[in-house]
């Protein structure tokens, strides 16, 4: 649209009733509604809700610029070479000034060009409440008036008698959509985001009639069809999904999560064993540290009995051993929630070796991750044994997928990790408990053991921490991991300074064992040189070289001492090392793991947006766990193409629980607001649209009739017309009603609409309709209005 200065519409205005006698429409009553005194507003945002400034600035564009002639005649020519069968549709506002004031001469013009074949559908959107009040008030209240001498067959009749043919209603249907009920029930409940959802709602009501015969509609409720005043056919809209794209998306999330998952217990189970290597080489030596105490001591017992009686003092090995595992245990079942689902999800025709697989492995599995329920003295022999069967038995079965095979090798990895564990929490228990005593009962007597019995508690301590922060579900995990290993490195400090300690105290051995050596070989040189011994000398050599010797054989001793410490402190350091490595930030276990978080806030999030919507007249219907496990099974079968089939929906569906929620969701017609009408509004024609592929049955009709019977002036069977038509989507239906043959009287806008209209003082500008003829063509209950003459 170009619309360069007034003038220029000025200039037009004046030759505008020579263009019309072009077309035969001879406007002898003409004068032009646009003078020098006509306040023009800038035309970027529309006409300012002046319907008769709209109108010539049309006018303007189609007959003196002519540049709506030449794309109207373009789109004429893509409509009329269509292949399929053509409907147009003219979307307007019936509150603004633009849509509704060119719509009488856009639609005429429309209609010269396409001719009498194609279905010219009007869709009017009614205004609101947080319109302003020239968009509720004069501009819809006029354009109402004027609509009716389009529809209302015997005034149409009288205009076409009076100034030409040209003026025959050119629509073949007129709908109208409320916008009220958009501004009540989106989220914001603004103007803005209530046209915005209209917008949404226009493409699903063009989607639904196009796919649907709209002879029948035209035939009851058309422009051929005598309606009188009662032209207007109210939509309401309404659609229920299932959101599978979206499951099916956070399937592949949920999958993308277990292979991390995966990925991280097969570290896991590394880490775990070394924690239990580590702790068990702790044991023992504190073991051999409490055997030297008895043999020091000559206490008449044997060291098991002795570490037998230390852990079970008081029944505290039997009762923190037991809330240990109690704890692994829902540490478990929070860890393996995610990715137990697949095998939840699978399902094989019962007798066949798949089935009785699967139900071992889900026996197995049950068993494994529950040791409070399950706990013996055999527990972890059981464990093992049990995977190394399931790692056989899965050979042997044909009819997984390799998907499906991968997921259940990996799984078997979750067997290995819960046995570590409780076999770590064992040997970590009975270590810290002798740490404990060598610490009391070397207090005293021996500072260094007894500082040692306290770094190996911590350590142990520390590496129990790291166990127990592996087992967490993997978003704990992620915020307490940074927290558990840096105990695990100030254990490591100790270990390496003990180490360091170690290496001095080696050096100072073996330098002291070299000088105490090269003293004797002097010694025992200068004693063979002796041949006569008069002084003495002879007996002094012999009894220092005793003494030496004995000296050396305590450096021996204490050299070998250390070096076996030695070995073993480089062996725990080298371990503990090895732990903190695969941890440390930058290590691939933290980079899963971080992924593996990032994952879990995505799935969290559009979990969350799955069952949403935001659309006003959505409705998202939410899969059930047992249902979102069948359609996992269908991707885990490499089959996702079948979750589009009639014979799969049906399958994965609870369809009763689905009608009862469909019924639920139809009552909402029951509430005429939803419909932009008033609870006084009857009509003996109601028509339903029910897109739908196989989800419907008679119960469901009955349901819907029901509900709309309330607006039915005559017998339901009679008044309802519900009319099944196919849809894309198989896991959509859809519901267009039209509530036909309403006044404007029964909107429940409408008052709001008139009481505005009323304060309007100037009303020439709000016109639209036969302006060209000089104002005198609105006819309000018989009588003509003269220029300047309010119809209200």
């Amino acid at each position: 649209i170009k619309f360069s200065t007034p003038d220029v519409l000025f200039d037009f205005m004046s030759m505008y009733p020579n263009y019309l006698l072009k077309e035969g429409i001879n406007a002898k009553n003409y004068k032009s509604w646009i003078t020098f005194r006509t306040r023009i507003p800038s035309l970027a945002g529309g006409a300012g809700r002046q319907r008769a400034l709209a109108k010539a600035v049309y006018a303007l564009n189609y007959y003196h610029l002519a540049q709506l002639n030449n794309y109207m005649n373009e789109y004429r020519d893509k409509v009329l070479s269509s292949i399929i069968s053509p409907m147009v549709y003219m979307v307007f506002g019936l509150g603004g000034g633009t849509g509704s004031g060119i719509l009488f001469d856009l639609s005429r013009h429309l209609r010269e060009k396409l001719g009498s074949g194609i279905p010219i559908i009007m869709l009017s959107i009614l205004p609101a409440s947080l319109d302003d009040s020239l968009a509720k008030g004069i501009s819809p209240y006029l354009a109402l008036q004027e609509l009716r001498y389009l529809f209302n067959l015997k005034l149409n009749k009288d205009v076409c008698e009076m100034y030409d043919q040209k003026y025959k209603n050119p629509f073949s249907l007129a709908l109208f959509i409320p916008l009220q009920v958009a501004v009540t029930h989106t989220k914001e409940g603004t103007l803005i985001e209530a046209k915005k959802q209209i917008d949404n709602a226009i493409v699903e009501i063009i989607r639904m009639l196009s796919n649907f015969d709209i002879s029948d509609l035209v035939a009851s409720i058309g422009s051929s069809v005598d309606l009188g005043d009662s032209f207007l056919n109210l939509i309401g809209l309404l659609k229920i999904r299932f959101p599978v794209d979206e499951y099916v998306e956070l399937s592949n999330i949920l999958l993308r999560e277990i292979d991390l998952l995966n990925t991280l217990i097969g570290h896991k189970v590394k880490i775990v064993e070394k924690a239990l290597l580590t702790t068990n080489k702790i044991y023992q030596e504190l073991k051999d540290h409490l055997k030297r105490y008895i043999f020091e001591n000559r206490l008449d017992m044997d060291v098991e009995r002795y570490v037998s009686e230390v852990s079970k003092r008081g029944g505290r090995l039997e009762a923190e051993l037991s809330e240990n595992i109690k704890a692994l245990e829902v540490a478990l079942s929070e860890m393996t929630e995610t990715l137990l689902m697949p095998l939840k999800s699978s399902a094989f025709k019962e007798g066949t070796i798949a089935a009785s697989y699967l139900n071992k492995f889900r026996e197995v599995v049950d068993y494994c991750i529950k040791p409070a329920a399950n706990y013996s003295k055999d527990y972890t022999n059981m464990v093992r044994q049990y995977a190394e069967n399931l790692s056989l038995g899965l050979e042997t079965v044909k009819d997984f997928t390799s998907r499906q095979k991968i997921y259940l090798t990996r799984l078997i990895s979750i067997m290995s990790l819960t046995r570590f564990t409780v076999e770590f929490l064992e040997n970590y228990l009975n270590a810290r408990y002798i740490a404990e005593e060598l610490k009391i009962i070397y207090s005293r007597s021996n500072e260094e053991l007894s500082r040692t019995a306290d770094h190996y508690i911590n350590l142990v301590t520390a590496l129990y921490k790291i166990v127990f922060t592996l087992i967490e579900k993997p978003s704990k995990e992620f915020r307490t991991l940074d927290q558990a290993l840096t105990s695990l490195i100030m254990a490591e400090r100790v270990m390496d300074s003990r180490r360091r300690n170690t290496w001095v105290n080696i050096d100072s051995l073996e330098r002291a064992l070299a000088e105490r050596k090269t003293r004797l070989e002097q010694l025992e040189n200068e004693l063979s040189r002796i041949r006569f011994d008069f002084t003495g000398r002879r007996k002094i050599l012999r009894d220092e070289i005793m003494d030496l010797k004995e000296e050396i054989s305590k450096l021996n001793s204490e050299l070998e001492y250390y070096n076996s410490i030695k070995e073993h402190v480089d062996e725990l350091s080298s371990a503990i090392k090895e732990i903190v490595d695969k941890l440390e930030l930058n290590s691939d276990y933290r980079k899963a793991l971080n992924e593996l978080s990032m994952l879990e806030m995505e799935y969290a999030r559009k979990m969350s947006e799955a069952t949403k919507s935001e659309k006003y007249y959505e409705r998202v219907i939410e899969l059930t766990e047992e249902e979102r496990l069948k359609i996992l099974d269908v991707i885990l079968r490499e089959e996702e193409e079948k979750l589009k089939s009639s014979t799969e929906i049906l399958n994965i569906i609870n369809l009763n629980r689905f009608k009862d929620i469909v019924k639920s969701y139809i009552k909402t017609f029951a509430v005429p607001g939803v419909l932009g009408l008033k609870d006084t509004y009857r009509s003996d024609t109601i028509w339903a649209i029910v897109a739908t592929p196989i989800l419907w049955d008679k119960d469901l009709e009955d349901a819907l009739r029901n509900t709309l019977a309330i607006y039915s002036s005559v017998e339901a069977g009679i008044g309802v017309n519900i009319r099944a038509t196919e849809n894309i989507d198989p896991w959509t239906i859809e519901f267009m009603i039209i509530c036909a043959k309403a006044k404007p009287e029964h909107l429940e806008i409408y008052d709001a609409i008139k009481v505005n209209a009323e304060q309007v003082v100037d009303k020439n500008m709000f016109f639209s309709f036969l302006l060209e003829h000089g104002f005198k063509a609105i006819a309000v209950q018989g009588e003509v209005v003269e220029r300047g003459k309010d119809i209200l």
